[in-house]
């Protein structure tokens, strides 16, 4: 098996990395890659749900905190929907995105439940490193964010 290493890196310079063959592959999410046209250097996607990027919804904390409660409550509530619907939007690109890239040649494998509980495995370490950073409430509201996104009951990591 191979060795494989994560690396974040700009759309940009992945492109040049899989152009020439430095790199076969990038951790996207597939609306992303297929506006970076990554599909013309890449040959393998491996579909899973387990993991987004993280984007943010933000407001001045200063503006926020001036809002009244229930200002402060509709802010919330547009946050929360904004995200579900992304999130939506995003998931029902994907197979339209996979067919696409399929007809370019790219070979795709679809991560099966136990492939990705090896993941949540392999990288539950990672909780006890940022333990000191994080509050056990953030943990675990990705990890059950995750784990609902995973489309299983079993905890994330």
């Amino acid at each position: 098996m191979k060795k494989a290493v994560s690396l974040m890196m700009a759309a940009a310079m992945t492109m040049g990395l899989a152009a020439c063959g430095a790199t076969a592959s990038t951790d996207t999410a597939a609306s992303t890659a297929d506006a970076a046209s990554i599909q013309e250097v890449q040959s393998y996607l491996t579909y899973w749900t387990g993991a987004y990027d993280c984007l943010f919804f933000c407001m001045n904390a200063e503006l926020y905190n001036s809002l009244s409660p229930e200002l402060q409550a509709i802010v919330d509530e547009a946050g929360q929907a904004a995200c579900e619907y992304e999130r939506e939007l995003n998931r029902s690109q994907d197979q339209e995105i996979m067919d696409k890239w399929a007809e370019a040649g790219v070979e795709i494998t679809e991560l099966t439940p136990e492939a990705a509980a090896e993941f949540a495995e392999a990288s539950a370490p990672v909780y006890d490193e940022f333990a000191d950073e994080l509050t056990p409430e953030l943990i675990e509201a990705f990890t059950s964010v995750t784990q609902v996104d995973a489309g299983t009951t079993e905890p994330a990591a």
